[in-house]
């Protein structure tokens, strides 16, 4: 009874210790309570999964991948995203909805210059139809282009 209860201490302690070492190698993406926190080596692993979404033919997981695709964007705005941005531009002109090619607008102007929103704002917004509107209300705020 005795080396049953050590051998359960012993594994409760290398339960503890290895939970303890998995949260102190994660990245906090603060301000995208979508995100939440994630290791760096699986951003490659998310761009992937995100831009097989976009490629997707059901307008319901692209649109979620284009706003995911986004908050990654967000998240992470000194990472290069370079097959997700050319995903997002695709369907730019090729989106099968008018709502898709305009996220989609919204979503390339952000991949193409992150810094133009200020992300910290977007985390009081529930929904990503919320999120899509603030970022372009954000945009419509800043002077793109001068002729």
């Amino acid at each position: 009874m005795k080396t049953l209860r050590l051998t359960l201490i012993a594994v409760l302690l290398c339960t503890a210790a290895s939970i303890a070492s998995a949260q102190n190698v994660t990245d906090d993406a603060s301000g995208i309570p979508s995100i939440g926190t994630t290791r760096s080596e699986r951003l490659a692993e998310a761009e992937r999964n995100y831009a097989n979404g976009l490629a997707s033919g059901n307008d319901g997981l692209v649109e979620s991948s284009l706003y995911y695709s986004l908050q990654l964007r967000l998240a992470y705005p000194e990472r290069n995203f370079a097959a997700l941005e050319l995903a997002v531009d695709r369907l730019v002109a090729k989106g099968a909805t008018t709502r898709i090619r305009y996220k989609a607008f919204l979503a390339s102007t952000v991949f193409a210059s992150p810094l133009l929103v200020e992300s910290a704002r977007l985390a009081a917004f529930q929904s990503s139809d919320a999120v899509f509107a603030e970022v372009a209300r954000q945009l419509d705020g800043r002077l793109l282009v001068i002729k």
